[in-house]
């Protein structure tokens, strides 16, 4: 399910998975390992997907699509790293908090392998959503005590149902 929504928050561009990732772990912290890769297996075949579809749209249509692209300052950024380190920039970025699209962008259009382009997109979701799994997963014992401590405060100072705070 992780991965699956993973697929669908990367394919729309504009949901990150680093939250669901760890909202998952904190639900389930034995199974960090299999969520993480659950995730970036469906964040990468998301980025396969979208690489595609960058690929057959070409230059132009995609610039008609998304004129704002080479407007932003991070397009150029993400843009010039990919054109000086290629693939080595994709994992970066992949494992970063930078936007992975432009980079996805332009390594659709320089003609790239899918599988290398898959190869590195994964590997680079591997890392980030391993330590944010890990980290999740490590979090999850304090903050559950926490939790459990504010539900019994919370408990103790409940009032009944149609009973007044007052004895007068």
């Amino acid at each position: 399910m992780v991965g699956g929504l993973a697929f669908v928050a990367t394919l729309s561009m504009c949901v990150p998975v680093a939250p669901l990732v760890t909202a998952s772990v904190l639900l389930s912290a034995r199974r960090w390992k299999a969520l993480a890769l659950c995730a970036a297996v469906g964040s990468g075949a998301a980025a396969l997907v979208l690489y595609v579809v960058f690929h057959h749209l070409g230059w132009e249509k995609l610039l008609g699509y998304l004129p704002e692209l080479t407007r932003s300052a991070r397009w150029v950024q993400i843009a010039a790293y990919t054109e000086d380190y290629g693939l080595l920039a994709l994992v970066a970025i992949a494992a970063s908090p930078l936007p992975q699209t432009p980079a996805l962008v332009f390594v659709a259009l320089a003609e790239l392998s899918p599988l290398a382009v898959f190869g590195s997109i994964l590997g680079g979701k591997l890392a980030k959503y391993g330590v944010v799994a890990w980290l999740a997963a490590r979090a999850r014992d304090p903050l559950q005590g926490e939790i459990v401590e504010m539900m019994t405060s919370m408990g103790r100072n409940k009032v009944p149902h149609g009973r007044r705070h007052d004895s007068t």
